[in-house]
């Protein structure tokens, strides 16, 4: 399976931009709007998650297969806590991991 480079890419330009709408915790939350990487990679089809609501697995899965992610490098990057204690990566800390897992490397502006 080919990593999408671009859908991966702009799923990180859109964390970068929004960074208080990131939340690597939740999939998706309707109270706050915010999403985790797999969650905001879904988002284009959003109305699914609102309006169908899916077990997480699934779209997990389906977040997988748009990233063109094998299963290990789904659950590295989907699964990725910054510290044993569970606390919330720093987007540095997070597009470190993505770079580790996929190749993809990005340019200091978006690891603000």
């Amino acid at each position: 399976m080919e990593v999408n480079e671009i859908l991966v890419r702009r799923t990180v330009a859109h964390l970068a931009r929004y960074p208080d709408l990131w939340d690597q915790n939740v999939l998706y939350s309707k109270y706050s709007g915010a999403r985790c990487f797999a969650g905001w990679a879904v988002g284009g089809a959003l109305w699914t998650i609102l309006r169908k609501p899916e077990p997480i697995p699934v779209l997990y899965t389906e977040a997988r297969h748009l990233l063109g992610f094998s299963t290990p490098q789904g659950r590295s990057i989907f699964k990725y806590l910054a510290e044993p204690d569970g606390s919330h990566p720093t987007l540095p800390q997070f597009l470190e991991r993505v770079t580790e897992v996929t190749g993809i490397e990005f340019q200091p502006v978006l690891s603000r």
